[in-house]
């Protein structure tokens, strides 16, 4: 329990980007569950599911087109900077 992400959820948490496997039906309903209780905590959370392993979630981070433009869309809406940053590497 002390080392659960859902256990140390608190208000003012950073904005996240849940990414998880549609292999695992589990892992998204957790995933789910840690969004919503996140937003009900007043962060900004977002899931991304994607039909890949934790692994190849990883590894493909930066080579996957569509995978990676769906993350960076999500930092684009972090900060300004990190947009301008990313639209200058296109």
């Amino acid at each position: 329990r002390a080392l659960s992400p859902m256990h140390a959820l608190a208000p003012g948490a950073a904005p996240m980007l849940v990414v998880c496997s549609v292999r695992r039906p589990a892992s998204c309903a957790r995933s789910d569950r840690f969004a919503a209780k996140a937003i009900a905590l007043g962060a900004r959370a977002s899931v991304l599911r994607e039909d890949l392993s934790h692994a190849d979630a990883d590894a493909r981070l930066g080579v996957d087109p569509g995978y990676t433009g769906a993350v960076e869309a999500f930092m684009r809406t972090l900060d300004l900077a990190i947009d301008q940053r990313l639209a200058a590497t296109q």
